[in-house]
Formats: C-alpha cells, sequence, structure tokens
C-alpha cells in the first residue's frame, strides 16, 4: 500500500481528485489513543479519495515522525469535516454519498472507523482483514523519532514476557465499581477515583484490586499463584512490563514481585500535560504550561508526550499483551497483532474475579470496534 505523504504517490483510488488536493488531519484535544484512532480514520479518507495526506499537530514534533503540515500557526486549525461522538454518522453518510469537499479539506475527531471503512470501500493495497489495516496504517504513521526510540528502547531491552496495561482510571470508580474489587484488598484506602494521573484523584490502589490482570500474566507466563515461577522450570522468574496510570499501584507492585516488573523510569504523566487546554472536558487552546524549575518553558509539554508515546511504543513492540478497557490498550495492541501476530487478552473490568480468556477473534473485534475504535 503506497502512503498518500506529501513525498509519496497518492493511494489508487476511483476518485478522479486532483493529485494537488491535500487533507490535513487536526489533532482532537484527547488523549494519545483517541489522537492516533482519528488520524487512522483521517489517513483512510485521504487514501480512498486519492488526495495527499499531512498532520497538523506541532506539538509531536520531537516525538513522532510525521508529513506535517506548516506548523509555525500553533492555533487549532478550524475542520471542515468531522467524526466525534455527534457527528461520525453523519461523516459516514456524507461520505458514502460523496458529498463532501475534496480540496483543501482539514478533518478532525476522535473516532476510528477501519472495519467500517474495510466494508464499503476498496483501496489497491489495503488489506481486506480490517484489523490488519489498522495495524499496518497506525505502524505506518506512529514512527518514533530517534529521541523517543531511545526513551522506549531501554523497556524493550528487558524483553518482558508479558507486558501489561492497567487503566485504573477508567475501570475503578469508587464503591459503584471499586468495591467490589478491593473485596478482600486491605490495602485500598479511600473513595472515588484511584491516583490515576488522568483524572488526579486520591485513592490508593494495590495488586489486589487488579487480581485479573495479575492472573492473565501469571497463566501466559508459567508463572504460579504466589507470583513466582513454575517449581520444575528452571532459569530466571519471567519479567513483565507494566504500563499503569496509578502510582500507587506501580509501587505496589514493585514491593510484591520485584525486579520482575519492568516499570518506566519516570511517573504517569496526564495527557492535559500534552494537550494544555484540551483533555476530554475539550478546548482549543495550545497556550504551554508553565515551566517546572529548571526547565525552559514550553518542555514540560514536549517531554510529556514523548513518556507516553514511549511506553505505547514499547506495548505496541510486545509478543503478549494484557489490556484494560482502554484506547491506550487497544491502539497498541492492534499494532502488536498486525505486525507480530501478538497474543492479546483484555481485562474489561477491573474488578473481574480471574482472567478470562476469549478466542482471538473475539478479542480482535473488541480491540477495532470497542470504546472510539481504531
Amino acid at each position: 500500500f503506497s502512503p498518500p505523504f506529501p513525498d509519496e504517490s497518492p493511494a489508487s483510488s476511483s476518485s478522479s481528485s486532483s493529485p494537488e488536493s491535500m487533507a490535513t488531519y487536526e489533532r482532537a484535544p484527547t488523549g494519545l489513543a483517541d489522537i492516533w484512532s482519528a488520524m487512522v480514520t483521517a489517513y483512510w479518507w485521504a487514501a480512498e479519495h486519492g488526495v495527499r495526506f499531512r498532520v497538523h499537530w506541532p506539538e509531536s514534533e520531537g516525538t513522532v515522525v510525521l508529513p506535517r503540515a506548516p506548523s509555525d500557526d500553533a492555533r487549532r486549525w478550524a475542520a471542515n469535516l468531522t467524526y466525534f461522538k455527534r457527528s461520525h454518522v453523519q461523516f459516514r453518510r456524507d461520505w458514502l454519498r460523496r458529498d463532501q469537499p475534496t480540496r483543501d479539506v482539514v478533518l478532525t475527531g476522535n473516532r476510528g472507523l477501519t472495519a467500517w471503512f474495510v466494508e464499503h470501500f476498496r483501496v489497491q493495497g489495503v488489506p481486506r482483514d480490517p484489523l490488519l489495516a489498522a495495524g499496518c496504517a497506525l505502524h505506518l504513521l506512529a514512527r518514533p523519532t530517534e529521541a523517543s526510540y531511545h526513551l522506549a528502547a531501554p523497556l524493550l531491552e528487558t524483553r518482558p514476557t508479558v507486558c501489561l496495561h492497567i487503566r485504573t482510571g477508567l475501570m475503578l470508580n469508587g464503591d459503584s465499581q471499586g468495591s467490589r474489587g478491593s473485596q478482600g484488598s486491605q490495602g485500598s484506602q479511600g473513595k472515588g477515583r484511584p491516583d490515576d494521573e488522568m483524572h488526579g484523584a486520591q485513592r490508593r490502589v494495590t495488586s489486589a484490586d487488579v487480581r485479573a490482570f495479575l492472573e492473565c500474566a501469571e497463566e501466559l507466563s508459567g508463572g504460579d499463584a504466589d507470583g513466582g515461577k513454575l517449581k520444575d522450570e528452571a532459569g530466571p522468574a519471567p519479567r513483565w512490563f507494566v504500563a499503569a496510570d496509578s502510582a500507587s499501584l506501580r509501587a505496589d507492585l514493585v514491593e510484591r514481585y520485584g525486579d520482575r516488573v519492568v516499570l518506566a523510569p519516570w511517573s504517569p504523566d496526564p495527557f492535559a500535560s500534552y494537550q494544555a487546554g484540551g483533555g476530554s472536558r475539550g478546548g482549543s487552546s495550545r497556550r504551554r504550561r508553565s515551566p517546572l524549575p529548571g526547565q525552559e518553558r514550553g518542555t514540560f509539554d514536549a517531554a510529556a508526550l514523548s513518556r507516553t508515546f514511549a511506553e505505547w511504543y514499547a506495548l505496541a513492540h510486545c509478543d503478549i499483551i494484557v489490556a484494560s478497557r482502554s484506547g491506550f490498550s487497544r491502539t497498541a495492541a492492534v499494532v502488536a497483532r498486525a505486525m507480530r501476530n501478538a497474543s492479546v487478552r483484555i481485562v474489561p473490568r477491573a474488578d473481574e474475579q480471574r482472567c478470562r480468556p476469549t478466542s482471538q477473534d473475539r478479542t480482535d473485534r473488541l480491540l477495532l470496534d470497542g470504546g472510539a475504535g481504531v
């Protein structure tokens, strides 16, 4: 498949649009996973229309290698095509009716539409398997700069047996969800959301709260119920790479499992730190946050995005993944499935009492269509 980048030939298409036409993806004020999902949608739109594709996301310049629009204008560009929760149905209808502009197009949203795209369109070189199509496209788009690759490389060089992404902010929610997962847990304290960095509330989370994740990891890496290697197996115990949004959970895992657990050497970052003025509550400002002591103005945002991308990139290059109900998990796992034929388990709720095996086909459908899709 020939990517429709500015320096490449546009993808084959039945469209008669001029080769000089350009489609620009303007990042939405969301977290990294929704940006990836929406970028893939814009990429498919450009490929199917036979126009060139570029991205306006100035904050990512030191982190990701992309076909870029000029970034001297730091303001968010106004979009004439959107595919958010309330607009993606109309966006798809207009696409099928060819009732959309094809010149000077700026697209933005937070929806991944690969399964729908593959069902309705034929573009030369695009796989008919939607998971393979999404994974290949995202692998092509999410290329690290040298600097961000060096952040991720130490996580991969440990050669973990299993990689886990534990998103407590979506999955533990006070007494309504977290209480059931905390039965028998003596370490969990407080109410409300846990101390994940996306939402900023305070609650101590322990390994007892995420039992199903750890049970999956033990099963997939050949460990026993006490967190050790199989008793008749020689060699060191299997290692796990863990990306988690809760600082207290990360500390508890290290205390319990020691050097079996591989963590990034930094605290989890809220996505608001690299999308200042944005986030799940919207906003359009690109104003930089005030620098931390000893830092130049503006470096905090770029560093936060680089750290977040490094963990995502490491997760996407694992062979066995235990994922949570999170776009961060799903987008990384889609790349790993497409490029490495990785084995993936999904734990949809933190209060699951055990690891529930499902068919890989069903898991693949959840990866593609769960949440905002890919």
